[in-house]
């Protein structure tokens, strides 16, 4: 009796090890690649029917805007987004008291040219000034994501690179963190981040570190300059079979050997309307308001 209790436990320990092992191996089969995600994450926008029936889109909300570095510099006003095959738009107004004040952003791309307005008689914002120097951004259909029809994950024409860089928690969601590269290529560093459970698309992030010339690091200053543009994407509901983001927020932030500052774009979308067959009015206006 003593033996056979003795087998009896080795052969159970040998079943669990051949158990754990059998277990283990087919987790390392099943483990997500980087094409996993990304049709996983087209999934959870809608069906392919619920895409089409909504390619020509139009979204209507608030929006507020605010200097980080300047607590007391918060203008509120109104937003819309609005797109259609190759074509997006994102526009926001707000009530000013004081001429030359930051009245509004219109960022404009009609599949060919990409416009951005001028804040003053001379100069975008800092947030526009950035999209403009790297049209990727816009000319890719990477802003904005989902909450354009033109979506650069929706076309694998859009896209370079897809690249799986492991995980790492957003807010507290853990999220798989994925290298992108539009078609066309980039100077910038692009990151996209996807909700680990839902493949929500959660967060973009846009970098670029330049050599700041001649300054020391020795002097106290940077010798980078440091560039950094953030989507960020939440509150998301269902709308008529889509699954999008009703939060948008912009972050943008710089820091060089001269000055650093910090501005965020924030937008409650709360009206959306799909059309199947016509554009919306806004891209059969000669001019944008």
């Amino acid at each position: 009796m003593k033996y056979l209790s003795y087998y009896g436990s080795r052969l159970f320990t040998l079943y669990f090890i051949a158990a754990f092992v059998t277990v283990a191996s087919a987790q390392d089969k099943t483990k997500l690649k980087a094409e996993d995600i990304l049709a996983k994450h087209i999934e959870s926008i809608g069906s392919k029917d619920a895409l089409t029936a909504a390619v020509n889109r139009k979204i209507e909300g608030t929006a507020t805007v605010r200097n980080l570095r300047v607590t007391k510099a918060t203008v509120t006003g109104g937003a819309f987004l609005a797109s259609a095959a190759g074509k997006q738009v994102t526009l926001m107004a707000f009530q000013t008291s004081n001429p030359g004040d930051y009245s509004g952003e219109r960022i404009n791309f009609d599949g060919k040219k990409l416009e951005i307005t001028l804040v003053t008689a001379a100069e975008r914002s800092p947030t526009g000034t950035f999209i403009f120097q790297y049209p990727e951004i816009s000319k890719g259909y990477i802003f904005g994501g989902t909450l354009f029809s033109s979506w650069s994950l929706l076309d694998a024409a859009k896209v370079s690179k897809f690249e799986l860089q492991g995980k790492e928690k957003i807010d507290g969601v853990e999220t798989y963190k994925m290298k992108f590269v539009p078609k066309g290529g980039t100077s910038l560093t692009i990151k996209m981040f996807f909700d680990a459970t839902t493949f929500r698309h959660i967060r973009t992030e846009y970098t670029r570190t330049e050599t700041a010339g001649t300054v020391r690091s020795d002097e106290g200053r940077l010798n980078e300059n440091r560039y950094k543009l953030i989507e960020d994407f939440a509150d998301f509901s269902k709308v008529n079979d889509l699954m999008l983001p009703t939060s948008y927020k912009v972050t943008y932030r710089f820091e060089t050997a001269q000055r650093a500052n910090e501005f965020e774009w924030s937008m409650k979308l709360t009206r959306f309307s799909f059309d199947s067959a016509r554009e919306p009015e806004i891209f059969l206006q000669k001019v944008i308001p």
